[in-house]
This record gives C-alpha cells, sequence and structure tokens, in this order.
C-alpha cells in the first residue's frame, strides 16, 4: 500500500511536466504554432514551405548541441511583458545555435537568448590564403545565431550570458553572412532597440547589409568588437545612434573593405580604439562622441580613405591614428598594405595625448599617412599632432583651439565658441541641415558632435520657433517641416504651431466645445496667441460676427446666439 502510495505520488510530479513541455520534432513541414514550453533536442530543421509563430512567453529549449535550422519562416514576436526565451534546456548544457539558410523572412520581437555554445573566432571565415582564385574553405560558424543568404529583423531582443553567465563571458551573438561558400546570396539584418550585455561579439557581417540603430552595447569581452563588418554592400551598412561603453577589451566598431556610415553614436572606455576603419574602403563617421579610448579615438589603417565630420573625440591616447596594420598582410587578414588618409572637419579633439597620429607604412609604395583638418578644434593647435617623415598633415582654414565651453555630457554651453563655427563648405554630412545656434539669422554646423539649440531660434525660416519644434522630437532645420502633418489630423505643423496644439496628437485640435449644461462654448486656450470666435446665421450667404468672450477660452450662450453656427481662429501675438 504504501509502495502504491509512492508510485502516485511519482506520477503526480512526472505527468505535469511532460504535459507542459512540447517535445518539437526534428522535421516542421508545414505551418506551426509554437507556445508554452518546448524542447529541441539534436536538429530541428524548419522547411522552406513552412512558417514557425512562437507566441508570447514562450521558452525554447534547446539541449546540449541541438541546433534550430530555418529554411523557412521564422516569427519569435515576444511583448515587452512576456518576452520569448531562447534558452538551455538545463543548467550546465549549451545549445548549438539557430542557421537562417536561405530562409525567408525572419523576425525576432522582445526575444532573449543565452547558454548558447558560441564562442570562437571569426578569423576561420577569412581567406587561407590571400589568393581570391582558390576556392574558399568550408566555415564552421559559432555565434548563436547566423543568417546565411537570408534576412532577419531583431527589435528590442537581449543578448546575455553567452556561452555562461560567468568565466570569460567570450560568446558571440550573431553573424550576418552573403558570402558563404556553400550557399552565397545576399543577406541582410535589422536591429532596433537591442541589448548585447557582457558578451563576445555583438554582431559579425560579411559582404551585407545591416541597420543598428538605438542599441546598447556594453562590457564584451575577448579579441572581438561589439561590431565587425567586412566587405561591401549595397546600400553600405548602417550605424546609428547606439551607445558602446566600457568594452572589457577590443574596439567597439570596425569595418574593415567596408564603406560603412557610422553616425550619431556614443563610445566610451576601452583598451583598444572606439571605431577602426581598415583597408580599401571610404566609411563615413559622423556626429559620434568618442571618449576615454587607451589606444585611439578612431584609427583609420590599410588604405581606408575616411570623411570624419561632426565628432567630439575627448580623452583619448590618441584623438585620431593613422597607421599601417603591415602584421596582417597575410593570411587570415589579407590586409592591402600602406597606411590611411581621412579628411577631418568641424571636429572636436580635447584630452588627448596627441591629437592627432600620422605614422609612416613600410610599404614601397606608399610610405605616408595623409590627412586635411577643417573648421576643427584641436588641442594645442598642429603642434599637438605627430606626424612622420613620409606622412602628411595639411592643416586647412577656420582650424582653431580654444576651450570648447562643454555643458553636461560634452554639448556645448551657450556660450561656447564653436557654435556655428563650422562649415558645409565641403560637404553637407550632418545630422540634418544645420541650426542656428547662435540667432544671427545663418544656420551653420557646429564644430562638435551636438548641434546646439537655440529655443528661440528659427534655422529653417519656416517662423515656427525651434525650441517649440525640437519639444515634439523633430528636426528645427528640416526644410518641409511647416508643411508635414506628422499626426494626419489635416492641420500641417506650422498651423499646429499656430494654434498651439500637438502635432504629434490627431487629438489635440483647436475646436469648439459645448459645456455640459449647453450654456457655453469652450476651446483650449494660452496667454501666448490671440483667439476669436465668429458665428453666423446663414451658411449659404454668412456674415460673420465676432462673439464675445466672458472669459478667456469661454463664450456664453445667449438666446439670440443659441442658433448659431461658429468657428474659433488663433493668431500669433502681434
Amino acid at each position: 500500500m504504501q509502495l502504491a502510495c509512492w508510485l502516485c505520488a511519482l506520477a503526480l510530479m512526472i505527468l505535469p511536466l511532460s504535459a507542459q513541455t512540447n517535445i518539437v520534432p526534428a522535421l516542421i513541414t508545414e505551418d506551426t504554432t509554437w507556445s508554452g514550453t518546448n524542447l529541441l533536442r539534436n536538429t530541428v530543421t524548419v522547411r522552406s514551405n513552412a512558417t514557425v509563430r512562437i507566441m508570447p512567453g514562450a521558452k525554447i529549449l534547446l539541449d546540449s548541441a541541438a541546433t534550430l535550422v530555418v529554411n523557412g519562416n521564422l516569427f519569435a514576436e515576444g511583448t515587452p511583458a512576456e518576452p520569448i526565451s531562447f534558452t538551455r534546456a538545463a543548467a550546465g548544457r549549451r545549445w548549438k545555435g539557430i542557421r537562417l539558410i536561405n530562409s525567408r523572412d525572419t523576425r525576432f520581437t522582445h526575444s532573449v537568448f543565452e547558454y548558447a555554445d558560441s564562442a570562437g573566432t571569426h578569423l576561420d571565415y577569412y581567406d587561407n590564403d590571400c589568393n581570391t582564385n582558390t576556392p574558399a574553405p568550408s566555415r564552421n560558424y559559432h555565434e548563436a545565431i547566423v543568417a546565411i543568404a537570408s534576412n532577419v529583423t531583431f527589435e528590442s531582443c537581449l543578448f546575455q550570458n553567452l556561452p555562461d553567465s560567468a568565466g570569460s563571458r567570450e560568446g558571440d551573438a550573431v553573424a550576418i553572412i552573403s558570402d558563404d561558400p556553400q550557399n552565397p546570396g545576399p543577406s541582410s539584418a535589422i536591429f532596433h532597440r537591442c541589448r548585447f550585455i557582457s558578451i563576445g561579439q555583438g554582431i559579425h557581417s560579411r559582404f551585407s547589409y545591416i541597420l543598428v540603430e538605438n542599441s546598447y552595447f556594453t562590457d564584451h569581452h575577448g579579441d572581438n568588437d561589439d561590431i565587425d563588418m567586412y566587405g561591401e554592400s549595397v546600400p553600405p551598412p548602417m550605424i546609428r545612434n547606439n551607445i558602446f561603453l566600457n568594452p572589457a577589451h577590443d574596439d567597439a566598431i570596425n569595418p574593415t573593405r567596408c564603406s560603412a556610415i557610422i553616425i550619431g553614436n556614443v563610445l566610451s572606455g576601452g583598451d583598444d580604439h572606439g571605431i577602426v576603419l581598415r583597408d580599401r574602403c571610404s566609411p563615413i563617421v559622423l556626429n559620434n562622441f568618442i571618449s576615454n579610448f587607451a589606444s585611439g579615438g578612431i584609427s583609420v589603417q590599410n588604405q581606408c580613405d575616411a570623411l570624419i565630420a561632426n565628432n567630439t573625440i575627448v580623452n583619448c591616447g590618441r584623438g585620431i591614428r593613422l597607421f599601417d596594420h603591415d602584421t596582417r598582410w597575410g593570411a587570415p587578414y589579407c590586409l592591402n598594405p600602406g597606411s590611411g588618409r581621412a579628411t577631418v572637419l568641424n571636429t572636436i579633439i580635447w584630452d588627448c595625448n596627441e591629437s592627432l597620429t600620422l605614422t609612416d607604412s613600410p610599404w614601397t609604395g606608399g610610405r605616408g599617412s595623409h590627412v586635411t583638418v577643417a573648421f576643427s578644434n584641436v588641442e594645442g593647435g598642429r603642434a599637438s599632432a605627430a606626424v612622420s617623415a613620409n606622412s602628411t598633415l595639411v592643416w586647412g582654414e577656420g582650424n582653431r583651439s580654444v576651450d570648447p565651453h562643454f555643458g553636461s555630457n560634452y554639448t556645448l554651453r551657450a556660450t561656447s565658441p564653436l557654435i556655428d563655427a563650422g562649415t558645409n563648405k565641403f560637404c553637407s554630412f550632418t545630422i540634418g541641415p544645420a541650426l542656428d545656434g547662435n540667432g544671427d539669422g545663418a544656420a551653420l554646423p557646429d564644430i562638435g558632435a551636438h548641434e546646439f539649440l537655440l529655443a528661440t531660434a528659427d534655422s529653417n525660416n519656416d517662423t515656427i520657433p525651434d525650441g517649440w519644434t525640437a519639444q515634439f522630437g523633430f528636426y528645427p532645420g528640416s526644410p518641409d517641416l511647416a508643411d508635414s502633418d506628422p499626426d494626419a489630423d489635416q492641420h500641417t505643423t506650422l498651423q499646429e504651431w499656430i494654434a498651439n496644439t500637438n502635432p504629434t496628437n490627431a487629438a489635440s485640435v483647436l475646436r469648439l466645445s459645448l459645456t455640459p449644461n449647453n450654456s457655453a462654448l469652450t476651446f483650449p486656450w494660452t496667454s501666448e496667441r490671440t483667439y476669436k470666435v465668429h458665428y453666423t446665421t446663414n451658411l449659404l450667404a454668412p456674415v460673420w460676427t465676432e462673439a464675445p468672450q466672458s472669459e478667456p477660452g469661454r463664450v456664453p450662450l445667449t438666446l439670440d446666439l443659441e442658433r448659431a453656427f461658429y468657428r474659433v481662429h488663433a493668431r500669433l501675438p502681434q
């Protein structure tokens, strides 16, 4: 009797677990939905004609060495309250990865990825003999997620605990690959509002378009960069408006043979470089704030020709460093020999041991580094630069060495001499048109990463003050702002400014409303505008008469005004 009761109790403990955990079959050949807890063993393949949808709050448990291969569609769309989890099946185990191979579109939203066996090096993805005529060797990818000839979107995803929550924590998160020897084809990826926390490399791409924006990278480990891009793509990769903090080692952003656009990022802390621009390419680096990198804020290497404009570089070992990484001419890097070239505009270099370092190359085909600097604020001026014998530094017009008058977060204070001191003479590469930061009626770029906002200025001459525009999240210098209708309420932004309503809220309009007892009409008002209410009793042949207001924003309805038509309009004070 006691034995029977013990067996019953054991059954009660086991049956609910097996009933709640779905064992995923090895082959998915038709559309299916995963919810609750799901266990993947060995390799699970989603065929090209199948779509898998993962519901909010689902847990995807992957057993040791388990791999999810997707040739069809995968939509894992969690919510902030119910994220989807891709994690290990049990403590101490590590899953192999997710492989998107010639897949249709894939999307991960509010998903968490952790405990994948993703530590390794991507050096074996490179050419093994620097000979483009020989077949490339096959590859063994190690990242937690690899997209091969596929397109994928990551929205509000978290990458952590790779491969574990302790130890080296050098597991890499995502690879986007267009040049796989067995499955070549264009790949692309979008990363929006994602987080990469205390892991190895965040993103590695090869010949692929990636857009990484509004994301957060911190405390990355190992000899890998937060974002590493190799090879050109159409369009070029864009890395914008992200935060990179305190890498334990190596660089934050590194395009190689890749003309990436790197714009509006914050990079701080590290024993290496903030941004490395390497090999034959023409990257554009704009409006970035870079601080506290021991080796240098920006490095330009191996025949790279970079445009560096409107950046703020502070407290780095070197502000901008050019040299030939000659130890990597051979395999597997196969870098082109030679140093770098850069045009530096509207940039602040401050509190750096050397402002610019131009180092000669051992390559006899071109020994020097070459830089042109104009309209920039460089502490110590030209004398603060270290220029080797065969290198050239052209010190152009508009340069200065003055106290920037930094405010909070190294933005410019209103007293800064760098406001409206830049130029758009050479290019128009700033985040949006320049602002009129000193109120003189001319909108010119500031020197540095941040345009100073003068609330009373009108940078685009549309009569709308910059401060009012900015409070709703619009860029005050946009030329077509006045005629826009962002909330689709049939009122332009200029009309909303005149009415002092919210141009991002369709419910915010200037309108007349009856009081609950029908005794008066009311409308939203402010002392910064002049309002008039008119009425007529005949819309076919209207004669409009001004209705008196008993108080601002209130028109009493007397007997002779109850059967009338009304309109209200606002004016700016004269």
